[in-house]
């Protein structure tokens, strides 16, 4: 959706149409799902609450995920975040007063309040952008070509999504069979503080992502190039302050049981750095119609992570764990970084410049300025 609106090769009105459509036909799949479990008895108790929160979500995210993304293509970040972020305050201040019985409701019923939070923050989105971009009397559906180009592309980027989660994921399996149940939940724990490293470099590629779309690639590639260079300085400080306070702070955080986050974390915090530039690389690449490049490094990083797994978890535990991961993520973002370059017709002298090593390189970079004006 991003990609197609921001370069204005599908209209805005007929992504829109369809990303309403689109929701309810996931919606309607997610209902046989349902049902074709309950009647193989894969589902015994229950029955009303699954329908109604498997509807819910997957009805909802659907229309977040597609109509956040047309409010992105149009440089638009404020009002998606601030009506989710709103509609999840409310739902957090709810909790307390379910928790002791609210108006006749009892903690079970606000699962369901929950899980209906998604629909709602999906249906203001959707009634958001059609006021301000796409009146209803506008919306049409894309012609025959249109949705072939628009499913080619979904379908790559499917692929990249899928090889880029089991990068992430496919090793608590083997820790799983493996490693002790404790050792399982301390490398999870390692796992998701790892994971939230990620978050601005998500949100940098957010941004990235229509801006490159647009064509604006010459500016675009000098601001990859300085994001990825000014991580570098920033993980190392991470890196060391990690080194020096991650333990005690674990174990006040997490309890005397996580007393195995330590050394697999900082093995894995150099693998965080490579991943956090692969992400913002991979924005580009999306954005300029080659994400078989995403599929393409995220595989080369999963072969690494499947074949370090089986050797050296068994040797090694969780810091083995860590650091096949680490080695993978190392693999997805070099093999990103050279079809970055390849892409962009850029070189190493590029990359490592004079300007790289000055701070008025990245204190400009932050304010939105060119290194060079005053």
């Amino acid at each position: 959706m991003t990609y197609f609106s921001a370069s204005n090769q599908i209209s805005g009105n007929k992504l829109a149409l369809v990303s309403i459509i689109w929701p309810f036909i996931v919606a309607i799949f997610s209902v046989g799902c349902t049902m074709f479990l309950i009647s193989q008895h894969f589902i015994t108790s229950d029955y009303l609450f699954l329908l109604v929160a498997g509807v819910a979500y997957t009805f909802g995210i659907s229309l977040n995920n597609f109509f956040t993304s047309l409010f992105y293509a149009r440089q638009n970040y404020a009002v998606p975040n601030i009506l989710m972020s709103a509609i999840n305050v409310i739902v957090i201040i709810l909790v307390p007063f379910f928790a002791k019985g609210f108006m006749g409701l009892n903690r079970e019923q606000f699962l369901y309040i929950y899980f209906l939070q998604f629909i709602l923050q999906g249906l203001g989105l959707a009634i958001l952008y059609l006021t301000l971009y796409s009146p209803v009397s506008k919306l049409q559906l894309p012609t025959l070509q249109e949705y072939k180009m628009l499913f080619r592309f979904a379908v790559i980027a499917l692929f990249a999504n899928i090889a880029y989660y089991l990068i992430n994921r496919v090793d608590y399996l083997f820790v799983e069979a493996w490693c002790s149940a404790k050792s399982l939940g301390n490398y999870v724990q390692v796992s998701k503080m790892g994971q939230l490293f990620l978050i601005i470099p998500s949100i940098i590629a957010s941004a990235v992502y229509p801006q490159a779309a647009k064509g604006e690639n010459a500016n675009m590639v000098k601001y990859i190039v300085r994001m990825i260079t000014l991580f570098v300085p920033l993980y190392i400080i991470i890196i060391i302050a990690s080194y020096l306070f991650s333990s005690p702070v674990f174990l006040w955080l997490f309890g005397k049981t996580f007393d195995e986050m330590y050394v697999p974390f900082l093995v894995l915090l150099p693998g965080i750095l490579f991943l956090s530039m692969h992400i913002i690389i991979a924005a580009f690449f999306g954005a300029k119609n080659k994400p078989a490049y995403n599929v393409i490094s995220t595989s080369a990083g999963l072969v690494i992570v499947l074949i370090g797994d089986v050797v050296l978890i068994k040797r090694m535990g969780i810091t083995g764990a860590a650091l096949v991961s680490s080695l993978g993520y190392t693999t997805a973002f070099i093999v990103s970084l050279l079809l970055f370059m390849q892409q962009a017709t850029i070189g190493w002298k590029d990359i490592f410049t004079s300007e790289t090593f000055k701070l008025k390189t990245y204190t400009s970079l932050i304010a939105n300025r060119s290194p060079n004006s005053k």
